[in-house]
């Protein structure tokens, strides 16, 4: 058997360095980037490979086998003989290596090799894209977001002169306005939003006496921030409600003071700081963060001072839940991991939601993960079908947020089941890290037949589907083909929930499940073919068999993909007559057809 395998695999060794060689030489390449150009052919070429690949190991099998066969043959005298026997668990064994092979390919290389592929490809487009973007932007003064465009185009062209002309007009102009600077902040991307993590393991008393002790050092900003943070926390009935809101009016009658007509330093940096958490206390964290950054940036003891240091974190926290920088797109990886993703939401009122995204990019940080959405678009139509908004934006951030994290209004409005634990939460604000000039918000279109009171613009959302939905349907999107088996199991019977038909994504899962066994049933009959045609010891080996192969490997193809698209038409008819249990009538069915195989090989004899 031995030499069996060495054949299988030295002929399919020759078959793929021809299929490489004429993705080389032969048929034309389409328009890619020169750098994508030799990844293009490689993966051209092992794509045709991988496609011939079961019928090349079948061909070589049967050939190999015919051989193998002929030595011993003469001692078959009769059916269920010892000698077929144990040709038929070496046979079982070459079988099952040559069906892991397949397996293998059909279900990780292929796929992996496809995505490359598929990138080669998109490289021009994305590329045209980026620098179209790019000088729209610049030619708009939204320096900020012709800066990012510049450096994905160098990215995926180094030497891309439209990439380095963005990058240096857009940065003299920054560096001119003091948007860019070597002491800029490493951009946060990790951990998962928490909306009440300021007050996590607090109490109403716990933190009324952090601000008396901050009142006891004249810490009065402290003072105010512990106070009114347990006034936020606690209820009407508490009974600490309202020392905590004496508390705080005490701390900001002591901050309001300070005569605003005093000149020196420590006075103005006091003024300065009150605007700064005035803004803060208010709610308005954005414009906290920028006073705050500012007061840092002023002055290098200012950038030091604990109260500035202090709130300008949690004024950045509260910010980033609210939207996120646009810079924190620059870092991210050239391609996504899912392009052109589109699925829909369904909500119990009958409305639904068509997602539709250009592109996915995952980035792990700090042990949390955070997913960027290029060209998000969300289309809301009514029960009957009518349009009734939709909004798009550039980039988005999604974030994995806990539902017990938001009000009971919000989840009653989402409508979720009691399983669902976490959802996306998707910031659609973008702005710059340094200054309050550049802000990118989501693009609104509403139905004239919707109520003025209806036409609000959220600056972010959440989507009415668990974080593993979201990601199922994302993998659905990319095809059922090239699905992981396991996702695909998932989904069986909710394929529908995402915009997609319950019937064919279960045909794709009966297909890709028995795709094994039935492979091990046609390799078992071919055993059977190489006994009945073997090649006996005494008989001298001809050349011109050699010339053979090729067209014994064609045949095995057209036989192949006969079995597999009667086996694919028989999935269909299953999933619509059997449902959820058309799986297990398949792995049945097939099951009985491969004994039905074996029996056919067993009762080989020498006449």
């Amino acid at each position: 058997m031995r030499k069996s395998a060495v054949i299988i695999f030295s002929y399919a060794f020759l078959v793929f360095a021809l299929c490489l060689g004429i993705s080389s030489f032969i048929g034309s390449v389409p328009a890619v980037l020169e750098e994508y150009r030799r990844t293009y052919i490689f993966c051209r070429g092992f794509l045709c490979f991988f496609r011939f690949l079961p019928a090349v190991l079948s061909s070589g099998f049967l050939v190999a086998l015919s051989i193998y066969f002929g030595i011993d043959s003469e001692k078959a005298q009769m059916r269920f003989s010892p000698v077929i026997v144990k040709d038929l668990k070496r046979t079982m064994v070459l079988s099952l290596i040559l069906v892991a092979v397949m397996s293998g390919v059909a279900e990780i290389a292929s796929p992996i090799v496809q995505r490359k592929k598929d990138y080669a490809e998109n490289s021009e487009r994305l590329l045209t894209e980026y620098i179209q973007l790019g000088n729209e932007s610049l030619a708009a003064e939204n320096y900020v977001l012709a800066h990012r465009y510049g450096s994905q185009i160098l990215k995926i062209r180094p030497a891309s002169s439209e990439g380095k002309n963005l990058i240096d007009k857009s940065e003299a102009v920054l560096k001119a306005i003091k948007k860019i600077s070597p002491e800029t902040e490493k951009v946060k991307t990790g951990g998962e939003l928490h909306i009440f993590d300021e007050i996590s393991g607090e109490t109403v008393t716990s933190l009324i006496n952090k601000s008396k002790m901050a009142a006891e050092k004249g810490k009065w900003f402290e003072s105010h921030y512990f106070a009114q943070l347990a006034t936020t926390t606690g209820s009407e009935k508490d009974i600490n409600i309202k020392e905590a809101r004496r508390l705080a009016s005490q701390a900001w009658n002591v901050l309001q003071s300070v005569s605003p007509s005093a000149k020196t330093r420590d006075q103005i940096l006091f003024a300065k700081k009150r605007s700064a958490y005035k803004a803060l206390s208010e709610g308005d964290n954005i414009e906290a963060y920028y006073q705050f950054v500012e007061i840092s940036k002023q002055d290098v003891e200012w950038a030091s001072d604990p109260d500035v240091t202090e709130f300008l974190t949690i004024a950045r926290n509260r910010m980033e839940k609210q939207c996120f920088f646009i810079d924190e797109t620059d870092s991210l990886r050239t391609f996504e991991n899912f392009l052109n993703v589109y699925f829909t939401v369904k909500h119990s009122d009958g409305r639904t939601d068509v997602v539709y995204i250009q592109g996915i990019t995952p980035v792990y940080d700090n042990g949390g993960m955070v997913q960027y959405l290029r060209g998000l678009t969300v289309t809301t139509f009514a029960k009957n079908g009518s349009f009734i908004k939709s909004f798009s934006v550039p980039y988005a951030k999604m974030l994995s947020v806990a539902v017990s994290s938001f009000d009971e209004n919000l989840r009653a409005q989402l409508d979720l089941p009691q399983k669902v634990k976490r959802v996306p939460y998707i910031l659609l604000k973008s702005l710059d890290r340094n200054g309050r000039e550049k802000i990118i918000l989501p693009k609104y279109e509403f139905s004239d037949s919707l109520h003025p009171d209806q036409k609000t613009q959220p600056i972010s959302t959440v989507l009415a589907m668990s974080v593993e939905d979201f990601f199922t349907a994302c993998e659905q999107s990319a095809g059922l083909r090239t699905m992981p088996l396991d996702t695909l199991l998932k989904t069986a019977g909710k394929a529908q929930n995402f915009g997609f038909s319950n019937e064919i994504s279960g045909a794709f899962l009966i297909k890709r499940i028995t795709y094994p066994l039935i492979m091990m049933t046609i390799l078992i009959f071919f055993a059977g073919l190489a006994w009945n045609f073997r090649i006996h010891k005494e008989q001298v080996f001809k050349f011109v068999w050699v010339f053979i192969i090729p067209f014994c490997t064609l045949a095995c193809d057209a036989f192949i993909q006969i079995i597999l698209s009667i086996a694919e038409l028989f999935n269909f008819m299953l999933v619509s007559v059997a449902g959820t249990a058309s799986l297990l009538v398949a792995l049945g069915f097939w099951i009985v057809v491969f004994f039905f195989a074996v029996f056919y090989f067993v009762t080989r004899k020498t006449n």
